[in-house]
């Protein structure tokens, strides 16, 4: 039992520093709605800042359409060559 109760909070803990990285990397990269020191601090407390991130704070990015704007750019190429053919 001991093992097995030690092996979940060594995955418990890297998982919160993993999200903790995570939410910090997409905090400082991403245009965000609110505070952004605010988060990164409220995501480096223990294993509930993760948990905030994930339920509350990942809503607050700003999404682009990036992906988006890469597709309107390949379709105009694309119609720029076959109007050259």
């Amino acid at each position: 039992m001991k093992p097995i109760l030690i092996l979940l909070f060594l995955i418990l803990g890297f998982w919160s520093v993993i999200t903790t990285f995570r939410a910090i990397y997409l905090i400082l990269t991403n245009e965000f709605n609110g505070s952004k020191s605010t988060w990164i601090l409220i995501s480096m407390i223990g294993v509930i800042g993760p948990i905030l991130w994930i339920t509350k704070g990942k809503k607050l990015i700003v999404k682009t359409n990036s992906i988006k704007n890469g597709q309107k750019i390949a379709e105009k190429n694309f119609q720029v060559e076959n109007k050259t053919e």
